[in-house]
């Protein structure tokens, strides 16, 4: 095979090549000339007197001419095909000479610059790393301040002041906040800056510190720029305890400023605005976040009556009452303890909060999905779309509009919601689990899998994120799966939660296909509907699938009169197929005002 030789002369001296440019030239034609004339296991067997690796680079380097040797694909391939490539690359070159040399055919080449498409795309470009730049800096992670203070029981106060540093970041419209489910991830942490920026995807971190010594606090902060280590702004505050709330609201103030993130009149009225004046009642608050974030039965319970010590201390603090509601969700939606009383309680924290502060983003949100629970569902969305306009950074509104919007088979507004969420909360796992199930209702069963497997990494231990993911394995008939992640919730919580045994063993009788089994097993099954983990909807849909349909609907009726949340997906769900022509059916689905939706 007939050997071409060619050569690459590099301007260094032009004008119109910017610093660093002739380098990324180069190793663009180097990447063509690679591709163009060898296969990729050529180059190793190649003999180092004919075509040497090193005269490619010196190519790929600019380093002046370089004669080079190699097995051509074609003899005229080099003079016209190369040419016309390198413009498409924007790079200007000009063939010339052509010449009969030693093994082959010699073509040189002369770089010239940047075409004219080439000057319009390198100003593009700089416009576009300009937005870029901007974007990175104005995504913020506040980690976890540490507790200088030796008293171990202080802790709540330092893990206080960066979740309402975080909040009331989240009111400035121009920074994306990353949620602190995701910072509390690197509490103690030893990782480096830039490390955790990337993981968070962050341009701005601001890390601190909290000590107290008795009525006296001092509280430090930094802020980083993560991609060059770049301290751009800190400082201490040495001020009584009582002062630590105002503390926070100068942190937010001062960091907008270093970030040169222009805040709206409305937001500095809000930042401005003290949430409580009883120092008393505001480090309630601060235990029951504490308390609440812990999310077991017994702390949310707890959480629900330091709320309510605060508002009693002080009965115009409307985050205090937006905590209680909070707990009352968490009892009555999320873990299914009596819906009935725990959600009216917290309807009615919810509007205290609203009559207080009706510009309280948290109190549009939980109100949102109280009327979602209440199917009030135009009223819910005008809720959510209210919370994220006052507070854009609030991974929680994301989420829970998201789910109304799956509920409403509006799905490309879902997966914009539930994306922004994951973007604001990276770690959180329940924001993960709903992420994963926008794509079962979708019935992208690939994508969803695959997220699952991301939560259940995230918190390997965690048995109700095992159990979910069993849950909705078993819905998309993925049977080794579903038992899998089954077996492994009844293995971390059986001591917690026994009655997850028996829901376990009765989705694997199902996705077994074994209808004797799983109709043995319904009645325990039932005992447990009303408790944690005892939802009354899958109950339903087995009954359907055995063929008992009197009794599936008995069940539906149940879980549509517990405010279950799945509920509202039953239009999406396989498990009502079989049934989506029975007027009962049809009645439900005019009773939640779908007909009105859709």
């Amino acid at each position: 095979m007939a050997f071409v030789c060619f050569a690459l002369a590099n301007e260094v001296g032009d004008s119109r090549l910017e610093s660093g440019e002739k380098d990324r030239n180069s190793n663009r034609i180097f990447d063509f000339l690679k591709d163009a004339f060898f296969k990729d296991d050529e180059i190793s067997r190649l003999p180092p007197d004919k075509c040497g690796w090193r005269s490619l680079v010196q190519i790929a380097k600019g380093t002046g001419v370089s004669v080079n040797s190699f097995y051509g694909k074609k003899r005229g391939y080099v003079a016209s095909e190369l040419q016309e490539l390198l413009k498409e690359h924007l790079v200007e070159m000009r063939y010339f000479s052509q010449e009969r040399g030693r093994g082959g055919e010699v073509v040189r080449f002369r770089v010239l610059g940047h075409t004219p498409v080439a000057e319009r795309k390198i100003a593009q470009r700089k416009s576009e790393d300009l937005i870029n730049e901007s974007k990175a800096r104005s995504r913020i992670a506040v980690l976890p301040f540490v507790n200088l203070t030796p008293d171990p029981s202080d802790e709540y106060l330092a893990d206080g002041i960066t979740e309402e540093i975080i909040s009331t970041l989240s009111n400035v419209s121009g920074l994306e906040v990353i949620s602190r489910t995701s910072v509390m991830a690197y509490k103690g942490t030893t990782k480096k800056l830039r490390k955790i920026g990337q993981e968070l995807d962050v341009g701005s971190i601001l890390e601190g510190s909290f000590r107290k010594a008795g009525n006296r606090s001092r509280v430090t902060a930094q802020l980083i720029e993560v991609n060059n280590d770049r301290h751009v702004w800190a400082q201490s505050y040495d001020r009584v305890l009582d002062d630590v709330l105002q503390v926070q609201i100068d942190i937010a103030k001062q960091v907008t400023e270093a970030l040169r993130i222009k805040i709206l009149a409305p937001e500095m009225e809000r930042l401005d605005r003290m949430p409580t004046d009883n120092p008393r009642a505001y480090d309630l608050y601060l235990k029951g976040r504490h308390h609440w974030n812990k999310r077991t039965i017994e702390e949310v319970k707890l959480a629900e009556e330091i709320f309510e010590q605060s508002v009693e201390i002080d009965p115009n603090f409307a985050l205090g009452y937006v905590g209680a509601a909070d707990c009352g969700i968490v009892l009555g939606s999320t873990l299914g303890i009596d819906p009935a009383t725990n959600l009216q309680r917290a309807r009615k924290m919810v509007d205290n909060a609203l009559e207080l502060d009706s510009s309280l983003a948290e109190a549009h949100t939980s109100k949102g999905h109280l009327l979602t629970s209440n199917y009030e569902l135009y009223e819910a969305e005008a809720e959510f779309r209210r919370s994220i306009q006052l507070k854009p950074s609030y991974a929680t509104a994301h989420q829970w509009y998201a789910r109304l919007l799956m509920a409403f088979l509006r799905w490309s507004e879902a997966l914009e919601h539930i994306e922004k969420a994951v973007q604001l909360d990276p770690f959180s796992t329940i924001i993960a689990l709903n992420h994963a199930l926008y794509y079962v209702l979708a019935g992208d069963y690939t994508k969803a899998s695959e997220i699952f497997q991301k939560t259940i990494e995230l918190e390997p231990n965690n048995p109700f994120v095992h159990f979910e993911a069993g849950f909705y394995y078993a819905k998309m008939g993925m049977r080794e799966e579903a038992k899998r992640e089954m077996r492994a919730s009844v293995k971390l919580a059986e001591d917690s939660d026994p009655q997850i045994r028996e829901t376990a063993e009765a989705f694997v009788a199902y996705v077994e296909g074994d209808k004797q089994e799983l109709e043995a097993r319904l009645p325990e099954l039932e005992k447990h509907s009303g408790k944690a983990f005892g939802y009354s909807l899958p109950i339903s849909e087995f009954y359907f699938w055995i063929g008992k349909i009197d009794k599936g609907f008995e069940w539906l009726e149940r879980s549509y009169g517990r405010r279950e949340p799945d509920v509202l997906f039953i239009r999406s769900l396989q498990g009502f197929d079989g049934v989506r022509a029975d007027p009962r059916y049809l009645d439900l689905l005019k009773t939640i005002g779908f007909d009105r939706v859709t």
